[in-house]
């Protein structure tokens, strides 16, 4: 029997339309929405054997309710005294007048929150409350809680039940071969979705973790071979190697060993007559660009035209300027494209991209679009260091016969998770920084040097250069953690300093502006979520401060470092963090003292663990998370290993496991998400 979102108990109309706007459709797409965290709750307990300041389950009975309190507008305060083994104590609501009318005498109750003293009495401020029976809404031992947001007008206790329902509905099959799943010690599907959504211990929550994840990087292998295939030996225009020195000769330095083995590498391919497929990795600063204008130039010699694609308008402005600036020398007609133009401006720019009077085209999706028709597109180039997908090179490989693509990416990952990430490209990676770069100054203090590190930001600003501030974030609040730094920076430090905030939850445009305001030297600080980790290179910025540094991976730390250090001024980057473990004090050393993004990459792969409990995704939907991704790369290896197994066994077993990879997770490389 098929069961419908509509015949779980609880679930009406309005319930519906809340969890399709959550993209949950199904019930298969319900269990596939994934607990961001689970809370572990203690043996219910008496009131008077909890210890103020701790959180306690307490099991109590209603007395009162006293009258409720109206604070100013938008806050009013309910207080209800309950009674726990005849200790009398006090719950605390807010704006929830009519909380009372829940409570009934001579109904026993369970509390759960954090119990602190109050004059002469405890108290629970705020506390998760239900009947003693019901053991959904909260219960001893782990409870899920769902990344859930006001606007979906579901609580977590509504979604545990829809869930918990759910599982008693729904048949679930698992297509995996016995001997893979024996093999790798894998759960069943069954029993992997109950201990994600109902566990008992943290243990059942990393098997579940493992076989969730096991099938999802199956699902990443296949789409990744097939692509391949389908790419194999596709021609590509062939390209000729002209006046070479024309161009070297208009920069003003002298390429490195390693950018002159990857232009050759690149010369290779456009002149093979097979369509270029390449990655071009690179550290933060290792010269990636350069290589990239000279594939560019190699296009524009050849009679075609090239496309330079950017994640972000800022990027492609920044990208557009220092392109311009070289083939200007040249003659060449360099045009920027991106979605803020207005429709006059797309129009004729639409018309010389066409015509073939603009030879370069630099955007951000914009050169995705649809209306734009190129004359005689030879090369793409993407710049991926934020969020392009197989399935994005895919759609642009279309504007042209056979296009060569030029894919650039600044993620420090380790060589041989690199080339299985990336089995559609070839990779050519530049291990060497430039010999005028200068090394960013890297120091990891504690929070007693918190007023000598920002009276140093002023000294930086007061020399016109600007200042990151990055904010971790609380209880996965980006924008709690970045909105209480600003508040306290704006009313001391920063008062008289053009300062902004920045996070992940503004609307793009607005994220635009802020951006741009910053590049243009309009603002001098900026307080940020790790939302900057890729999208500004201003040289002006000079130092980057960067709080809770010790809840970062060690890969994000050196990306975020990497917002400064673009100029010849000496540049720092400061990692405060209070009270680390013994582990984050070797790991945040350890940063201090390397700069070398793929030594870091591999020691915070050592070092770091399997990450959260549930991996490198918060839910199955959705793209892959690189840095998790590196993470869980020995999940990942045995997956490809069981991947080729699978392939090289033509059986109905393994056609249906196939088939079900490759349904569920057919949009897992379409997004690649670098933070």
């Amino acid at each position: 029997m098929s069961y419908k979102l509509s015949d779980l108990k609880g679930v009406g109309e309005k319930k519906e339309q809340a969890l399709n706007s959550m993209g949950i459709y199904t019930l298969e797409d319900l269990l596939d929405y994934y607990p961001r965290t689970y809370e572990v709750v203690g043996d219910i307990t008496s009131i008077s054997k909890v210890r103020p300041g701790t959180k306690a389950l307490v099991k109590c009975t209603f007395l009162e309710a006293l009258k409720t309190r109206i604070v100013r507008k938008n806050l009013k305060i309910t207080k209800i005294k309950f009674l726990s083994e005849g200790s009398i104590f006090y719950a605390t609501f807010f704006n929830n007048p009519y909380i009372y009318s829940y409570f009934k005498k001579d109904v026993e109750y369970k509390l759960y929150g954090k119990v602190e003293r109050n004059g002469n009495y405890l108290e629970i401020v705020s506390p998760k409350y239900s009947k003693l029976e019901d053991n959904v809404s909260i219960k001893n031992g782990l409870n899920p809680i769902y990344p859930l947001s006001a606007k979906n007008k579901l609580t977590n206790k509504d979604f545990k039940k829809f869930i918990l329902s759910a599982l008693t509905k729904i048949d679930i099959i698992d297509y995996i071969p016995y001997d893979i799943k024996k093999e790798y010690g894998l759960i069943s599907l069954d029993e992997a979705y109950k201990n994600i959504h109902e566990p008992k211990t943290l243990e059942d929550t990393l098997k579940a973790n493992e076989r969730m994840t096991f099938d999802e990087f199956c699902g990443f292998n296949l789409s990744i071979i097939l692509n391949k295939n389908l790419n194999l030996g596709k021609k590509g225009e062939i390209f000729k190697v002209i006046n070479k020195d024309k161009f070297m000769n208009l920069l003003p330095f002298k390429l490195t060993p390693s950018q002159n083995k990857v232009i050759s590498e690149i010369e290779e391919d456009l002149m093979s007559g097979v369509k270029m497929n390449r990655l071009v990795q690179g550290d933060v600063g290792s010269g990636k660009t350069i290589v990239a204008l000279y594939s560019i130039y190699l296009a524009i010699t050849n009679g075609y035209q090239a496309a330079f694609c950017a994640p972000t308008k800022i990027l492609a402005m920044q990208h557009f300027e220092s392109i311009k600036e070289i083939f200007d020398k040249l003659d060449v007609n360099v045009e920027l494209l991106h979605s803020k133009m207005t429709a006059k401006e797309k129009r004729e720019a639409y018309e010389r991209i066409e015509s073939g009077e603009s030879k370069i085209i630099v955007g951000t999706h914009a050169v995705f679009s649809t209306k734009v028709k190129y004359n005689n597109l030879g090369l793409a180039v993407i710049d991926e260091q934020h969020r392009f997908g197989v399935a994005q090179r895919g759609f642009l490989d279309k504007k042209g016969e056979s296009v060569h693509t030029l894919v650039m990416s600044a993620t420090p990952i380790p060589r041989t998770l690199t080339l299985s990430i990336y089995k559609d490209l070839d990779v050519s990676i530049i291990d060497k920084k430039p010999g005028n770069r200068k090394e960013i100054k890297t120091y990891f203090k504690d929070y007693s040097y918190y007023d000598r590190i920002y009276r140093f930001a002023l000294k930086e600003i007061a020399k016109k250069n600007q200042v990151y501030v990055v904010c971790p974030s609380i209880d996965s609040d980006d924008l709690e953690a970045a909105e209480k730094t600003y508040k306290k920076l704006k009313k001391t430090y920063f008062k008289n300093v053009n300062a902004a905030l920045i996070h992940g939850k503004m609307d793009e445009e607005e994220k635009e502006k802020i951006m741009e305001d910053f590049y243009k030297g309009e603002i001098s600080a900026l307080i940020a979520t790790s939302v900057i980790e890729v999208g500004i290179d201003s040289k002006d910025a000079t130092l980057i401060i960067i709080e809770g540094a010790d809840r970062f991976g060690l890969a994000s730390l050196h990306q975020l470092r990497g917002r400064v250090g673009r100029n010849d001024k000496d540049s720092y980057c400061i990692l405060l963090s209070e009270n680390p473990s013994k582990k984050s004090i070797e790991r945040l050393n350890f940063l201090s003292k390397n700069n070398d993004g793929f030594e870091i990459a591999l020691f915070d792969l050592k070092t770091r663990g399997s990450g959260d409990i549930l991996g490198y995704r918060q839910s199955g939907k959705g793209g892959y998370n690189i840095y998790k991704l590196i993470e869980n790369s020995e999940l990942f290896n045995k997956s490809k290993m069981a991947m080729d197994k699978i392939l090289n066994d033509d059986n109905e077993v393994n056609r249906n496991y196939l088939k079900y990879i490759k349904n569920k997770y057919n949009n897992v490389t379409k997004d690649i998400t670098w933070n």
